[in-house]
């Protein structure tokens, strides 16, 4: 049943396009709620004819709430499959609906539907290919169930089409033509008619007979009494009596049974005739049935093929804006091998459940990778959380943005990274500068003391600040007047404020959260784990993807160490991406 205008999602039909057995769907009267397995799902809006309705976005917030309850694989206890046999118990893809129960809430019956070298078949033509074949049940997904039924649709009602391009053999016409054929034969008969091979003429024959043969015996009785029985009186008597009735039948008989007949033929021409009409007026309505019937089919194929054309005009707006598209086809791939994976990841599953939906999952990837679309990023070895943010179908648009993303960020991490270089060294420079500033003054202040051979050593050693704590438990007083002269010099007293700075905050992912999410991008399938690329090209993309990730300065390092770069390629990459300094001194001697 479609779904009637402005009542919204019929819910039974959305419940088995997300994988709801159609026997499982029911509803309570008492409470007026759809539900699923005997548990309330939803209260629909409307019901119609016995059908629930709601809007697509209620249906989804039920679904939602409906697919947090459920925590657990499901598996089914014997399935029919599509060859009509039963089957163990097998395990039922989670999104997926069985073949047989979508194509049964469209009206299809089971017996009309069959298998054949891989593709669904109904009434013994190809409908589509399934997502999934598990333990000889066929399942699809939404999006892949939705376009074979709508190419389906458009290439069954073409078929009746073809077939029905001649009108059909109208019954009126055979009528009408022996009609006509009896008008013509009537119109030929009326002038030969023959009276005397009429009954009416035959009667009337019979009946001057008798009145002849009485006349004959009433003469031969009076003639015979006066004696004149053997005269030829009697015979010139009988012929006349004779003459007579025979002169009956020609001169008025005869006339008014050609004047009968003539009318009887007569008002049976203008019968036929008057029924013509009717059969003619008949014959035109039922061609006109018959056209409108081939119209109707043909405004139903306009309907199917309008609504097609509306689908791929609307992916090509969608991908205009979001820079992908995949075919619908593509789209039930992606979907279904999305779903093998996050159900083949779900907390219980056993292994042989698992065995059985990555032994879909390959086949999928090979019908993936024949219709275009890389099946590495959906591979064995790519859980679900990395496989789901992948956008494949990307558009030249599409690309082209990519590219100009993956710049901006790369560049923007570059000049985080670049900054965090050129700001390490002009640290390194006004340290170096401002340690002077504050060594001169404290070396001033112990010049003249005890301390001064002592103190010059332990700068030597252990730099300024190692060599003031020293000094500050020599003599305390000595320490004192050398701070005082540090703070008293400005140039001096910005070394006492270089221990104070704070780097800047940072609120991008941190190195844990980073070097995750690049480590899944070069697991190795025999093992299962990371393994550090060996080739050139992708050691220094790992070090462009690093960078833009923007880190704070020393944790990009870590990163970069951690995924297997080493030291020195780390300043190969720095001298090749980051613009040196111009500063002199110890800002030149930075990393």
């Amino acid at each position: 049943m479609s779904t009637l205008s402005g009542y919204g999602s019929n819910i039974r039909q959305s419940l088995v396009s997300n994988g709801i057995n159609n026997n499982d769907i029911g509803y309570n009267k008492g409470n007026g709620y759809v539900t699923v397995k005997g548990q309330d799902f939803m209260k629909p809006s409307k019901v119609l004819d016995g059908v629930s309705y709601d809007t697509q976005s209620n249906f989804n917030n039920a679904w939602n709430a409906y697919n947090k309850s459920q925590t657990q694989p499901t598996t089914t206890g014997s399935t029919y499959n599509t060859t009509g046999t039963t089957t163990p118990t097998s395990y039922v893809p989670q999104g997926m609906t069985s073949t047989r129960d979508a194509l049964g809430s469209y009206g299809i019956d089971n017996s009309r539907i069959g298998y054949n070298n891989g593709s669904v078949t109904v009434d013994g033509k190809y409908f589509g290919t399934p997502s999934a074949n598990i333990g000889g049940t066929t399942y699809y997904d939404q999006t892949g169930f939705q376009n074979d039924l709508g190419k389906y649709r458009i290439n069954d009602m073409q078929t009746q089409i073809l077939n029905n391009t001649q009108l059909p053999e109208n019954a009126y016409t055979a009528q009408i033509d022996a009609l006509m054929k009896q008008l013509g034969q009537s119109a030929n008969t009326q002038s030969s008619i023959d009276p005397y091979s009429t009954p009416e003429y035959a009667a009337y024959q019979a009946q001057a007979d008798r009145r002849a043969q009485s006349g004959i015996r009433s003469a031969q009785e009076a003639l015979g009494s006066a004696g004149f029985g053997r005269s030829t009186a009697l015979g010139e008597r009988a012929q006349g009596i004779q003459n007579e009735q025979t002169e009956y039948l020609e001169t008025q008989v005869i006339p008014m049974l050609l004047a009968n007949e003539r009318a009887r033929k007569q008002q049976e021409y203008e019968n036929m005739a008057a029924l013509l009409n009717p059969l003619i007026s008949q014959q035109g309505y039922t061609d006109q049935r018959s056209l409108q019937n081939l119209q109707n089919q043909y405004n139903a194929l306009g309907m199917l093929t309008s609504e097609q054309q509306r689908g791929m005009d609307n992916r090509r707006a969608d991908a205009a804006l979001t820079g992908s598209y995949l075919t619908p086809e593509q789209q039930s791939m992606v979907n279904s091998l999305l779903s093998l994976k996050q159900q083949a990841e779900t907390k219980g599953i056993t292994k042989d459940q698992r065995n059985v939906l990555s032994k879909q999952a390959d086949q999928i990837r090979s019908r993936m990778q024949a219709s275009g679309l890389d099946p590495t990023q959906y591979g064995a070895n790519v859980n679900f959380n990395t496989a789901s943010q992948n956008t494949p179908g990307r558009t030249l648009q599409g690309q082209q943005v990519d590219m100009q993303r993956q710049d901006q960020q790369f560049n923007q991490g570059m000049q985080t990274r670049q900054q965090d270089f050129l700001e390490g060294q002009q640290g390194i420079d006004n340290a170096f500068r401002a340690e002077q500033f504050a060594y001169q003054k404290a070396r001033d202040a112990v010049a003249d003391s005890q301390w001064n051979a002592t103190f010059q050593y332990n700068v030597e050693q252990g730099g300024l600040d190692y060599a003031l704590r020293v000094l500050k438990q020599q003599d305390d007083s000595t320490y004192q007047k050398a701070m005082l002269l540090i703070n008293q010099d400005e140039n001096a007293r910005a070394w006492l404020g270089l221990g104070n700075t704070k780097p800047p905050e940072y609120n991008g992912m941190n190195a844990n959260q980073v070097l995750s999410a690049l480590q899944s991008q070069y697991i190795d399938p025999t093992t299962e784990k990371y393994a550090p690329p060996k080739d050139a090209a992708a050691r220094e993309q790992i070090y462009q993807q690093v960078a833009a990730y923007g880190l704070p300065s020393g944790q990009d390092d870590q990163v970069m160490l951690s995924m297997g770069l080493t030291a020195k390629e780390i300043q190969e990459f720095d001298k090749k991406y980051i613009q040196p300094s111009t500063g002199t001194g110890a800002a030149s001697a930075g990393k």
